[in-house]
């Protein structure tokens, strides 16, 4: 089996741009088995985000990564995403398995105001919701609607996106929004890089980015 650690000292590949706009697949690449991880000045643990499965659900590929707690190697969520080739970045569920201190909730810990989540269990959206364009540009706004819930993804901007394990990335600048009380995790805003994918992300309502420090990369099979 082929493995690959990378080590990013002069920064990722190019931006993925044509005429038409940043290709947003190529922000986030999921094919083979990749591990990233993260760490949080907010959090005194952190976080492991490794794939664990790959299905086809309709046309896409859909690759299933969990969000975990690398101290004591406890699930905390887990998120089904796909990004194609020359596709949007899909997002067709998630399950919220832990305490998720730090990542979305509000303070008050109460229910989600749109969907209602039980722990340990998925909730699916079928469509999926479409949280980019194939391609696009700073400024697209795309609005979608999943299980009762509102939801807005902006492309903010392309911009530098340094993190714990490289200074010199630029990113896709993402922002996920909804209507919820204590949204889901992948509510928030996303950093990603082309051939590495997340650099950043912070939940929303918490108070600091998750930062990558290490990414490793081995060949599925």
């Amino acid at each position: 089996m082929f493995s690959l650690a990378l080590i990013a000292l002069t920064g990722c590949g190019s931006s993925a741009y044509t005429y038409s706009g940043y290709w947003s697949a190529d922000h986030f690449p999921l094919s083979g088995n990749i591990t990233w991880e993260y760490q949080n000045e907010g959090e005194d643990y952190l976080m492991k985000v490794q794939t664990v499965s790959t299905e086809t659900i309709g046309d896409d590929n859909v690759v299933t990564l969990n969000y975990v707690n690398q101290d004591t190697s406890s699930l905390i969520y887990a998120i089904k995403w796909s990004a194609d080739a020359g596709e949007s970045i899909r997002l067709h569920g998630y399950k919220v398995e832990g305490e998720m201190g730090g990542q979305g909730q509000d303070d008050t810990g109460g229910a989600d105001a749109g969907i209602d989540t039980v722990a340990g269990e998925w909730v699916n959206f079928d469509p999926p919701l479409n949280l980019t364009e194939a391609q696009g540009v700073p400024g697209d706004v795309i609005k979608s609607t999943g299980n009762g819930v509102q939801f807005t993804s902006t492309f903010d901007a392309y911009e530098a996106c340094p993190n714990l394990w490289t200074q010199d990335w630029e990113c896709l600048k993402l922002v996920i929004e909804s209507d919820e009380v204590s949204p889901a995790p992948f509510v928030g805003t996303w950093h990603l890089a082309t051939e590495y994918g997340t650099s950043l992300f912070q939940p929303a309502n918490a108070s600091y980015p998750w930062r990558l420090t290490t990414y490793d990369w081995k060949e599925a099979g």
